[in-house]
């Protein structure tokens, strides 16, 4: 997807090529083909080349940036042959605001602003440009998504009833592709809260 090759095929060519009559067909001569995959293999390689540095850049990897601590943590499994992006709970913004127990506001503005401003897209497009199936969205665990959809729950129904609180979380992403785990955790908290 990062390169285009080009072959020009003269008429007199047509019968070595198997051109059909439409010409939207060609198949190039068996002498060749093995020549033409090290030129795809070369194109490859160079138009990897111009997005590779953009990327290394886009997580702090580059030669003068190896001590900087990245917002985004780049994982690649080789078994599956996956990439997954994930927020370094490492970075110090991102600890100042997991260990404060009042978050105050500019802290979140500055840590919201901060990963948009640091998202790792050229590292997203080189990989969405090579094979888009390595790209690993969406892997959170069922009970994670509970956890999350179970916090914003509580949090709505002490202003709203069960049914508007579920309805304001369901509006939301990602919990709008999970309905079954958010009715679930909603009814848990409804039963306890009865008890």
């Amino acid at each position: 997807k990062l390169a285009r090759v080009a072959v020009e095929i003269s008429q007199e060519m047509d019968s070595a090529w198997n051109l059909n009559i439409l010409k939207s067909e060609a198949r190039p001569p068996a002498n060749l083909r093995a020549e033409f995959g090290s030129i795809g293999t070369l194109a490859r390689a160079e138009a990897k080349k111009a997005y590779a540095h953009k990327a290394k850049k886009s997580i702090g990897k580059t030669r003068r940036q190896k001590d900087i601590v990245p917002m985004w943590l780049v994982e690649h499994t080789p078994e599956t042959n996956e990439t997954t992006f994930r927020i370094n709970r490492e970075h110090q913004l991102v600890r100042l605001a997991l260990e404060k127990k009042h978050i105050p506001k500019k802290v979140v503005t500055a840590l919201l602003r901060n990963l948009e401003k640091t998202m790792p897209v050229a590292h997203i497009a080189m990989k969405a440009f090579e094979d888009d199936a390595q790209l690993k969205f969406d892997d959170t665990s069922e009970e994670k998504i509970r956890e999350d959809a179970l916090l914003l729950y509580e949090k709505y129904r002490e202003t709203f009833n069960p049914e508007q609180a579920l309805k304001l979380v369901m509006d939301l992403q990602p919990f709008h592709n999970h309905g079954p785990i958010v009715v679930a955790a909603a009814e848990a908290f409804e039963e306890e809260r009865n008890e």
